[in-house]
This record gives structure tokens, sequence and C-alpha cells, in this order.
């Protein structure tokens, strides 16, 4: 599978504006660089993510593996 430059430029240009990457021109180059700080904070909002939904399926799990309680008859 090949992959266009068009592409690879959409793709290198969100990643910009998102604080992932920075562009510097050299000569007809366009040369890019990683951005520590946002990876940093890319990661570290992924594991607070990682962490909820952790939270989130133990409480799932808990209430499919809980013991059923007999529910009383309506209108007893």
């Amino acid at each position: 599978m090949s992959v266009s430059r068009q592409a690879v430029n959409k793709h290198l240009n969100v990643l910009e504006q998102a604080g992932l990457v920075e562009s510097a021109r050299s000569g007809r180059e366009v040369l890019y660089s990683v951005r520590r700080d946002g990876l940093d904070r890319s990661a570290d909002w992924l594991r607070e993510l990682s962490a909820e939904w952790d939270r989130r399926l133990a409480t799932i799990k808990a209430v499919a593996e809980a013991p059923e309680t007999p529910q009383a008859a309506p209108g007893a």
C-alpha cells in the first residue's frame, strides 16, 4: 500500500496543529521534529482516560457479577 505525499503532508499538518510536531524550512525542504511537551501532555491525557474507563468497566463488572436480589412482586 502506497501513501501519497499529499496524505503525509495532511497528517503532518494535523500533528503540527495539535502541537505534537513542529516544522522548520531548510531550503526547499520542510523538516519536522517531535515536540516532547505535546507528546507528554497527550500521554498524560490518555493515562487519565484509560484509568476512567478502567473504573467504569470495574463498576459494570461488579454490577453484572453481583448476586441477584429477589424483587418484590408488583403491588405487594
